[in-house]
């Protein structure tokens, strides 16, 4: 308070804005107010300074969450050959999202990503969705890879939902979904040898 207030029992009102920390999503937090909280003044009683808590349910703001709930794919393919999958998924969010968004798809000889699998490829949802809504993306060209490092068997391609961030969701950690595993094999290849020298 800049200025004065009058003893006796005189009283300040005052307003201010707080932000409440998302750590406290969904719980019940307790606001208390103190008076002269870093004691620059001398008062007669320095032990009434604190209001009672005022108890304040904190609730999410509506946004959308994305997830990804299938990918459909062949269930054998051939290194060096590109594939056409589609990719479902639903916004179980509370709101519709405002923008359009990119999922990825990796190849993995396991089901967890991380930075061994091979980015294959991506597709691009423009069309808002409603909260509940569900949504395709049809006609996701991946590319299997044809490397020497790579070899014959099973993987799974793993789907990365919003893999750029650009829409701010309700939960960030459930945008990864692992598809069945797809037999991938090696095409015919070439087969050179030295017949004279």
């Amino acid at each position: 308070i800049n200025g004065t207030v009058s003893g006796n029992g005189g009283v300040a009102n005052l307003e201010f804005s707080v932000v409440m920390p998302s750590t406290l999503q969904d719980l019940t937090a307790f606001l208390i107010a103190v008076a002269d909280n870093g004691e620059s003044l001398e008062e007669s009683d320095e032990g009434n300074n604190a209001s009672a808590a005022v108890a304040i349910d904190i609730v999410a703001e509506p946004s959308p969450d994305l997830i990804t709930q299938s990918i459909a794919a062949p269930a054998a393919a051939v290194f060096g050959e590109e594939l056409m999958v589609t990719l479902s998924g639903q916004n179980i969010g509370t709101s519709a999202t405002t923008g359009g968004w990119a999922d990825q798809v990796f190849l993995s000889s396991d089901m967890t990503l991380d930075e061994s699998d091979t980015f294959i490829g991506i597709g691009f949802q423009s069309d808002p969705v409603v909260d509940g809504e569900l949504y395709s993306i049809a006609d996701v060209p991946v590319s299997l890879p044809l490397e020497n490092s790579i070899l014959p068997g099973a993987y799974f391609l793993i789907v990365k939902t919003d893999a750029f961030g650009q829409i701010p969701e309700s939960d960030e950690t459930n945008n990864v979904f692992v598809g069945t595993s797809i037999d991938i094999s090696y095409p015919p290849l070439p087969d050179l040898t030295i017949t004279s020298v």
